[in-house]
């Protein structure tokens, strides 16, 4: 027994995913009696080096809060947090991400200031509302990352790849970005070995990054990962429009990035907010998709159903014209 126990409590301590229901309760009751910030508004609050074991953060607010070598944080309540995952929870407390992945990971509102992230794969991650200031992206894979309300003040972006499909509007900060030089691409394209590096020659002067990245911000981008179902897209498009009826919608441009992927380009007042215009869109989107798989689902139903009858009745005239002399009485009602 006493082994067991040991090694059941090894398991909880490096958080085994198989575990995690006695890990689970074992927070929950040291967090009896224990500091509790349930439910509040923790926005830019700073927990840099605090003892934090036995704490509640539960649903708490943790927009831009600072995390950086807090300690016993693994030992607080986290639930519907950011924080709940492992890795985040680390690269939040230390800071260090490099040549680390963090794909389709949701950092909303991390504070990320000053934090390593060269190498790091942050493809489709979820930036939005977060603060970089300072961040060392430099080689960072950002394809289709969402930075919607980022700051990137003072960023180090060299080499960083994928910029041509990330979503970026006016409330993302490119001030001051250090940067010599960037991918559009991921992979280069096909049969090439170009990924659409900018400048196509020589090193950015200081502003021309910020200078051409502003230049795309009065668009939503709509990123579509395997190739664009247009029944749904027109559908999607005339819905959100009439959602935002004051709001004059228009596509710029169609663009075929590879790999399956295509940005669609829409152009919107600058004014408009971006945020809500692409939620709506992808959320419609989304649904339409699966009305459409019903659709074709039962659409294919039908199909076979009429094959099958075909083939039945195929097999009823070869049966009369074989049966000529005897009678025969077939019902298909």
């Amino acid at each position: 027994m006493a082994i067991l126990s040991y090694y059941i409590a090894r398991k909880v301590l490096v958080e085994d995913e198989n575990y995690t229901w006695f890990r689970q309760v074992a927070i929950a009751l040291t967090v009896i009696g224990g500091t509790s910030f349930r439910d509040a508004n923790l926005t830019e609050a700073n927990f840099s080096h605090a003892i934090l074991k036995s704490t509640d953060f539960t649903t708490a607010n943790t927009t831009r809060t600072l995390w950086h070598l807090s300690k016993k944080l693994d030992w607080a309540k986290l639930s519907q947090t950011i924080l709940e995952k492992p890795q985040i929870r680390d690269l939040l407390v230390s800071g260090d991400g490099c040549n680390k992945s963090y794909s389709n990971f949701s950092l909303r509102g991390a504070n990320l200031i000053k934090a390593d992230l060269s190498n790091a794969n942050l493809k489709e991650a979820d930036l939005s509302e977060a603060t970089l200031e300072a961040a060392n992206l430099e080689n960072a894979n950002l394809t289709q990352a969402q930075a919607i309300g980022t700051n990137f003040k003072e960023a180090k972006f060299t080499g960083a790849c994928g910029l041509g499909t990330w979503n970026i509007d006016n409330t993302t900060n490119l001030e001051w970005v250090d940067c010599r030089y960037v991918y559009l691409l991921e992979h280069p394209r096909p049969r090439t070995d170009d990924r659409e590096r900018r400048p196509n020659s020589g090193e950015f002067k200081p502003g021309e990054f910020t200078m051409l990245f502003q230049k795309v911000v009065e668009t939503v981008d709509l990123i579509f990962r395997n190739g664009i179902n247009w029944t749904a897209f027109t559908r999607s498009f005339s819905q959100v429009q009439v959602q935002n009826e004051d709001i004059q919608l228009c596509v710029q441009s169609i663009e075929n990035k590879g790999d399956g992927v295509v940005v669609v380009k829409v152009r919107v007042p600058s004014e408009a907010d971006k945020f809500k215009i692409h939620s709506e869109f992808v959320q419609i989107y989304d649904t339409q998709l699966k009305l459409e798989d019903k659709f074709q689902e039962l659409e294919g139903w039908r199909q076979r159903q009429e094959r099958e009858t075909n083939q039945m009745k195929a097999v009823i005239q070869q049966i009369e014209a074989t049966c000529k002399d005897r009678v025969v009485m077939l019902n298909l009602d």
